[in-house]
């Protein structure tokens, strides 16, 4: 078996190659170690696809994220995207957000995030776990929770949609009518995802799982998965 094997992966395209890698060390290791035990002459194929496999592990303990394991943290999310009703900003008002004299779409979709976080996590303590003794206590803490996750949301999107972005909300003020609806569109999706864009809708979750964690952590608590 392990020279049928070797000889395959000598003889198929690079691609190929990868391929197999990846299927033979998508699950563990067992079957490298068998044919490993089986025959020195595996020496090769074991060593080849050992490699493979370390770097397939280390690549997809990088890329798997908590967020997946936390289906409540999930829910709020997209219960805020769904939720989410973003004004429109027109051309007065991006001139003045570009000045720092309005804060534009930033109330509106921070608040929608702290709501559907607050209702669907932070208030019900299945996805993390403080210390407390007490119902009293406990609602203390759920309390100072939905606080400080208020304020590092309201900062995250403050920094993101108006302190990161003065040149494109002046561009939007001196931009043609027609043209102006396309565009901002377009510099509030540099934030906030199209519905259709699952990939950085992902992004943002992993963001919105992050802000949670680092309140949660912060107040001596634990993320449960």
């Amino acid at each position: 078996m392990a020279k049928m094997i070797d000889g395959a992966l000598k003889s198929v395209s690079s691609l190929m190659r990868k391929q197999l890698h990846y299927y033979l060390t998508v699950g563990n290791t067992s079957i490298l170690e068998c044919v490993h035990e089986e025959s020195e002459e595996s020496h090769f194929l074991y060593k080849d696809l050992k490699t493979a496999l370390v770097s397939e592990t280390r690549k997809k303990q990088q890329e798997l994220h908590p967020i997946y394991l936390n289906l409540t943290v999930s829910q709020a999310f997209y219960e805020a995207m769904e939720s989410l009703n973003i004004p429109y900003m027109d051309r007065e008002t991006c001139l003045n957000i570009s000045l720092g004299e309005n804060e534009g779409p930033v109330p509106a979709i921070a608040s929608a995030v702290i709501s559907s976080v607050y209702e669907h996590f932070l208030s019900q303590p299945s996805g993390w776990s403080s210390t407390y003794h007490s119902v009293t206590d406990r609602q203390q803490v759920i309390q100072e929770l939905a606080g400080e996750f208020a304020t590092v949301v309201y900062s995250y999107f403050n920094e993101q949609l108006l302190e990161n972005t003065r040149n494109d909300w002046l561009a939007l003020y001196k931009e043609k009518e027609d043209d102006q609806p396309y565009k901002y569109s377009r510099v509030i999706e540099s934030v906030i995802p199209a519905k259709n864009d699952i990939y950085q809708q992902q992004i943002l979750m992993r963001t919105v799982y992050q802000l949670i964690k680092y309140v949660v952590e912060k107040k001596d608590g634990v993320m449960v998965h």
